[in-house]
């Protein structure tokens, strides 16, 4: 909301150039309407940002906050961090993960194996990119990934 309030007043990188010539050569239309209606555009879509994007505080988008690793708990608070958000975002996105291949049964151990390896090498703080914690079904099985959870 910060880039679209600055640039109520402020010409952005790309309508620099447009300006300059540098871009859209062949644009047409007045600089004088465009600027006098930037501001009622720029209001209207962070208006609706807003409405869209109002509660962050409930369902997927605050899920998908367990990303964040500067919000994850001590290592002692580890255990349960993030299942259910995990589940969440699993069930919601159900049907696209099943048809992308991905092993849904397997993504709550994953996550237990990634939570893992970032607590315990935090200096790295680097999961293996080999290893991308979703597989698909003709990857590992559940057995293998239990036995690599219990080697933690």
């Amino acid at each position: 909301m910060q880039v679209l309030n600055k640039y109520k007043t402020k010409d952005g990188p790309y309508l620099v150039k447009v300006k300059s010539g540098a871009l859209c050569q062949e644009a047409t239309g007045s600089i004088v309407q465009f600027t006098s209606s930037k501001s009622n555009l720029l209001t209207s879509l962070e208006d609706n940002l807003k409405k869209r994007f109002s509660n962050t505080d409930t369902g997927v988008i605050k899920a998908t906050t367990i990303v964040d690793h500067a919000l994850w708990p001590s290592k002692d608070k580890k255990d349960k961090f993030g299942d259910k958000e995990v589940t969440y975002v699993v069930k919601h996105y159900e049907g696209s993960l099943l048809r992308a291949g991905v092993a849904v049964n397997s993504v709550e151990l994953e996550w237990t194996l990634l939570k893992n390896n970032l607590y315990s090498e935090p200096e790295e703080n680097q999961v293996d990119d080999s290893d991308s914690g979703l597989e698909s079904e003709s990857d590992d099985d559940e057995e293998t990934i239990l036995k690599r959870l219990m080697n933690y």
